[in-house]
């Protein structure tokens, strides 16, 4: 085993952990080529939100870079990364430091990507590292294992990932459709997900318990992510989502169709928990234009990247003035 082999064993040991990546930033410091630049610096964007990764065909003046290239800017798009995790959008650092993190990753993911994967188009990176979707048994490798320490994985209507074996390694996981009963109760109670930062429910049946429970759960695992989508939360989903212990640092909330109303709305945008989010999603629930008083008055709103609030009953009037404040950040 080589040393990079042993530092991407440690932090595939220990994916939610900062150390093992900061160290192996420094091994790529060290190892780095300076003759190696075939590529051109990422050119920061001069305004406007920076875009995500793009899968990007090799071209001639842009030739596929052999494994382990770019070891620099790979070292410098890990510390910047792990510092984004612990810097608000208002912090004047922020921006500069995240337009920079997405044009290394817009310039060099391809060249980083473990050989014989594909890159999928939007493909997130989670301090140095991509974020794919788990490929199945057939087309996975022992590289692509050693290489990426956190994977995505999607249930479509089944509770079969139960049985997978590697969900130890599952950084995302999203459960959709009709799954058979009790598959939100055995996610709660599954010690294997333990990695899990970005947990994502669509058209499941829970109540505020069962939502408690399932927190409860991520208390201590870095929750970043929670989707509720098709999912009752209501009332009362919404007092447990503004105070429990676990949605204290989320960068994302989707709660689309999930029965709440005006009130429930106030609950969450009064609570001072979310006034960090990068994305949130209230749309089609009916709020009306009382919810989007709340709204207006909701300290994040001049700060967040992306805001959506389709279909929840808001008048044009209060359609125009959302407009007028948050330009393309808001989609109705």
């Amino acid at each position: 085993m080589t040393d990079e082999d042993a530092l991407l064993a440690a932090i595939c040991a220990k994916p939610l952990e900062d150390t093992p990546r900061l160290a192996y930033a420094d091994w790529l410091d060290e190892h780095a080529d300076p003759g190696e630049k075939v590529r051109p610096e990422p050119v920061l964007p001069s305004a406007g939100k920076p875009k995500r990764a793009r899968k990007k065909k090799a071209t001639a003046d842009a030739p596929a870079a052999p494994p382990g290239a770019f070891r620099a800017q790979r070292a410098e798009l890990i510390r910047a990364q792990i510092a984004l995790e612990s810097l608000t959008r208002a912090d004047p650092r922020f921006a500069p430091l995240e337009a920079r993190a997405y044009a290394l990753i817009d310039t060099y993911a391809r060249d980083w990507y473990p050989q014989g994967m594909n890159l999928r188009e939007r493909t997130e990176w989670d301090r140095g590292f991509p974020v794919p979707d788990m490929p199945a048994e057939s087309a996975r490798t022992d590289e692509h294992l050693a290489r990426v320490p956190l994977w995505r994985l999607t249930a479509h209507g089944s509770d079969a990932f139960f049985k997978y074996p590697y969900l130890h390694r599952v950084g995302s996981l999203l459960v959709y459709g009709s799954t058979p009963e009790g598959t939100v109760e055995r996610v709660a109670g599954c010690a294997d997900l333990r990695n899990v930062t970005e947990l994502a429910f669509t058209s499941q049946t829970f109540d505020a318990s069962l939502l408690t429970r399932v927190l409860d759960s991520w208390t201590d695992r870095r929750l970043r992510m929670f989707w509720a989508n098709s999912c009752p939360v209501g009332l009362s989903g919404c007092k447990v989502l503004a105070t429990h212990p676990a949605t204290a640092n989320l960068k994302l909330l989707r709660v689309h169709t999930a029965q709440i109303g005006s009130r429930g709305l106030k609950v969450l945008l009064e609570s001072g928990r979310f006034n960090n989010l990068r994305l949130a999603t209230f749309a089609h629930n009916q709020t009306k234009d009382a919810g989007a008083k709340h709204l207006l008055n909701w300290p994040a709103l001049d700060t967040i990247p992306a805001l959506y609030l389709m279909n929840m009953g808001f008048s044009e009037k209060v359609r125009d003035h959302l407009r007028e404040r948050l330009g393309d950040r808001v989609h109705l």
